[in-house]
């Protein structure tokens, strides 16, 4: 299984594993910064150990499966926007958010 995401210029993208039950030493997810597999590799896991929250440096992120069961995780695109007011300036954060799921847990 493969996925790509693709973030807006000024945005960002986190991943964050909610689950993980794959085939330990197995079954595989590869997290890629980048749009290719040749793109740095970010990590791959397997087992039920969950990740911590994964930050790519791009404005893509590559996800290869060797299973199509067995983990879900969350992924946001980031980006702060700017209020700029006479007197003061307000940063505001914001992110939307998707769900990614092979999962039959």
């Amino acid at each position: 299984m493969h996925i790509s995401v693709v973030a807006k210029p000024g945005e960002y993208i986190s991943l964050e594993f909610i689950r993980m039950l794959t085939e330990c030493s197995y079954d595989y997810v590869f997290v890629y910064d980048g749009n290719t597999y040749n793109s740095p590799l970010l990590g791959s896991f397997s087992g039920e150990t969950i990740p911590d929250v994964l930050v790519a440096s791009s404005q893509y992120v590559s996800m290869l499966s060797t299973t199509t069961t067995g983990y879900y995780c969350n992924c946001c695109l980031h980006y702060y926007c700017y209020d700029e007011c006479l007197y003061t300036c307000m940063i505001f954060y914001l992110s939307h958010c998707y769900s990614i799921a092979w999962d039959r847990l």
